[in-house]
């Protein structure tokens, strides 16, 4: 992130100048979106970013920037088109369909939003942060009681703070949706208390120097 408004229209000159020079290389409009967000100039961050998009239909990176975009402004029937290009593009990814499903909750779509979760759960790979994110949307398709069993048997190995952090990203996006999973309040928590203990062994175990 830039420190001042002067870097900012450093950066935006810079990239504005390489766009000249070649309308079509597609990271300037990228890095150019990008800016004119953090400026909270939103319209042309979207045009910059729809632009780039234009350029190369391919280029994930884009679309997930367009789609936080969508999602701040609230514009979920965008940002679900956005995510089920991604989708298409990447139909072997876990997270895209837990994306998806996403912005589909957002814009209260129930039933297609469980459909892409469980597209998902079937994705997930043996690793820590896929198993924390598979407990979470085994809850939100319903079956809470499971979702809450594959959280505690992970809670019984060491955790990576920084996966619940990510997973937490998820949970806090789900608690803005109309209509909330059953047990999300109680699966946040859990995560959080979980969190906090494991900071609290690292302090102990790293104690600062006087």
């Amino acid at each position: 992130m830039f420190t001042n408004l002067k870097q900012y229209d450093d950066a935006i000159a810079a990239y504005k100048k390489a766009i000249a020079a070649d309308v079509s290389y597609i990271y300037p409009h990228v890095s150019l979106g990008y800016v004119y967000r953090e400026l909270k100039q939103y319209d042309v961050a979207i045009s910059c970013l729809e632009e780039a998009v234009k350029l190369d239909p391919n280029y994930v990176y884009a679309h997930t920037q367009l789609v936080k975009l969508y999602r701040e402004l609230k514009r979920y029937e965008e940002a679900i088109s956005s995510h089920e290009q991604i989708a298409e593009l990447e139909p072997d990814s876990a997270y895209s369909h837990t994306e998806l499903g996403l912005s589909f909750a957002l814009n209260n779509q129930i039933n297609e939003a469980q459909t892409a979760w469980q597209t998902a759960i079937d994705l997930f790979e043996d690793k820590e942060l896929d198993h924390l994110h598979k407990a979470l949307y085994t809850l939100t398709l319903g079956d809470e009681t499971l979702g809450f069993q594959l959280l505690d048997q992970l809670f019984q190995t060491d955790i990576d703070p920084k996966n619940i952090d990510l997973v937490l990203t998820d949970v806090d996006l789900l608690a803005q949706c109309q209509t909330k999973p059953e047990g999300l309040v109680d699966f946040a928590t859990k995560l959080k208390t979980k969190k906090s203990e494991l900071e609290k062994q690292s302090d102990l175990g790293n104690p600062s120097s006087e």
